[in-house]
């Protein structure tokens, strides 16, 4: 049922899993200490990765915030924009 569901998967998006590194590295593990070894070396660098997206998204928020509060303002500038745009156009 596995080989099935890889080989669906390599079907569906051109990517085959069995030659990504951390198949390898796990098709090369020795010993059942090594395999955990190598999952917990993943799962801090998921950790860490994921903060890094938390920490981003958490310094977007106030720049959210600020061009929301001005949306109504740029909306405005935008419409002027483009009738200056429409106007130069058709003279």
């Amino acid at each position: 049922m596995f080989d099935a569901a890889l080989a669906d998967y390599t079907r569906l998006t051109g990517k085959d899993l069995s030659e990504h590194w951390f198949a390898s590295q796990i098709n090369h593990a020795k010993s059942s200490e090594e395999i955990l070894d190598i999952l917990q070396r993943q799962s801090k660098d998921f950790e860490e990765y994921r903060g890094g997206k938390q920490r981003l998204i958490s310094s977007l928020g106030p720049t959210v915030r600020v061009l929301e509060a001005l949306s109504p303002t740029l909306e405005v500038a935008s419409l002027v924009s483009g009738t200056y745009h429409l106007v130069s156009l058709l003279t």
